[in-house]
C-alpha cells in the first residue's frame, strides 16, 4: 500500500482525477472499517460503495454509503455474499 504521504501527492489539485473516485469496502471484520471510511471521505473524496453489514455499519457511523445493489441495478445473492 502506498505510504500516507504519497497519498496526500495524489490528492493534490493537480493530479485530481475529473472522474468521481469510488472505493468498495466490504469486511468481515469491521475493525478499523470506519476511520478507513472516514480517511477515504474526508481527506482523498471517495464514494463509498459497500454492501450488507459493512455498508450498515458505515451508515450508522453516518458516513455515506451506496449499496452495491442499488449501484449494479442487481439485488445480492447467497446471503449478501455476492
Amino acid at each position: 500500500m502506498p505510504s500516507r504521504s504519497t497519498l496526500v501527492r495524489l490528492n493534490t489539485p493537480e493530479h485530481k482525477n475529473p472522474m468521481k473516485r469510488l472505493a468498495l469496502l466490504s469486511a468481515s471484520d469491521k475493525t478499523g472499517i470506519i476511520d478507513l471510511a472516514k480517511v477515504l471521505t474526508t481527506e482523498f473524496d471517495f464514494d463509498i460503495i459497500s454492501s450488507g453489514g459493512t455498508a450498515r455499519t458505515l451508515t450508522e457511523a453516518g458516513i455515506a454509503v451506496t449499496k452495491v445493489s442499488d449501484y449494479t441495478g442487481i439485488q445480492v445473492i447467497l446471503g449478501g455474499r455476492v
